[in-house]
């Protein structure tokens, strides 16, 4: 009985796997962009804003990031680079796009 049971849940794994139950716009969201625009407070995405930790707000930054240790802000400014290379190809698909007339 309990090898039909696992069975069964294979089965629906599978199928969960195979066929999301629902897209939402949040599918669509970079973690990285978003993360970045909220700690930097660059929250307006239309304006297509460089993403800059240091000259959002230097003392703003300086007092959230003077109580993480070293790891912790290079993982932070690993975090940035990635959400500008992210925003970088983001862009230039948005381009191709445009150029292509899509």
């Amino acid at each position: 009985m309990n090898d039909e049971r696992d069975d069964e849940w294979e089965e629906l794994e599978e199928q969960l796997q195979e066929e999301p139950l629902f897209v939402t716009r949040l599918d669509k969201e970079d973690p990285y962009i978003t993360f970045t625009r909220v700690f930097t407070g660059m929250l307006h995405p239309e304006l297509n804003l460089t993403i800059e930790m240091e000259t959002a707000n230097p003392a703003q930054m300086n007092a959230i990031t003077s109580s993480l240790t070293g790891q912790e802000q290079k993982l932070l400014h690993s975090i940035v680079e990635q959400a500008k290379r992210n925003l970088a190809e983001q862009e230039e698909k948005a381009s191709e796009q445009n150029l292509n007339g899509d």
